[in-house]
């Protein structure tokens, strides 16, 4: 990365009140009794498992989901959901975009996310944010179906910020997830996006440099 950011953002439920690739996933696995029949068990481990379960879980139900698309027919579906969800004022958080604009003022904005990174690209440019760095999750097709190459959630966007030499121990960030807690203890400030009562326990615990918001959609 050839410039540094200036602040860090989470997507989903930052920039969302919902899960991007949860409302892609969901209406794939929808479509196909059998791959509801594949999902299930990683379902219920997503839904009750520890956050190692978990995410290991939501890993095989991304690739269980788009297994019989190709690349192209991914990025087709990646757009009109993007499009779609951006254009819903329930779904936005008008007020993610208005704080990355502030940042813009002063220089780069990253953003770290889970999501996949076509998923990511395609939603936030469709709420005019084309120009932020983008770290995120990552899908490779191929003739044997879709294959999750790069998880990013909790330490593995440490571990990708160090790798990037990113100095985010002097930086801003932005989440609402605890799964976020590695990062968070590292950063210079964390804001806590509509936490529900057990994120914000966690972080009022461990994160003594913390603003927490309410942003409502509009």
């Amino acid at each position: 990365m050839s410039t540094k950011p200036v602040a860090l953002f989470d997507m989903d439920g930052v920039f969302t009140h919902g899960d991007t690739m949860f409302e892609l996933l969901r209406s794939q696995l929808l479509r196909s009794p059998l791959k509801i029949v594949r999902a299930l068990p990683f379902l219920l481990k997503s839904a009750f498992g520890d956050r190692p379960t978990k995410t290991k879980a939501n890993g095989r139900l991304m690739e269980i989901a788009v297994a019989d698309l190709t690349q192209s027919q991914y990025t087709a579906l990646v757009e009109s959901t993007a499009r779609r969800l951006a254009a819903s004022n329930k779904f936005v958080q008008p007020d993610a975009v208005a704080e990355v604009k502030k940042h813009q003022a002063n220089g780069k904005v990253l953003i770290i996310t889970g999501s996949e990174r076509q998923m990511a690209r395609a939603y936030l440019t469709n709420l005019g944010l084309t120009d932020v760095d983008i770290e995120s999750s990552e899908l490779t097709f191929s003739d044997s179906g879709a294959k999750l190459t790069a998880h990013l959630i909790g330490p593995a966007k440490v571990k990708r910020l160090k790798e990037l030499a990113i100095p985010f121990e002097s930086l801003p960030f932005y989440t609402d997830s605890r799964a976020d807690l590695p990062v968070a203890r590292l950063t210079a400030h964390t804001t806590l996006v509509n936490p529900n009562a057990k994120t914000r326990d966690a972080y009022e615990r461990e994160i003594p440099n913390l603003t927490v918001v309410r942003w409502e959609a509009k």
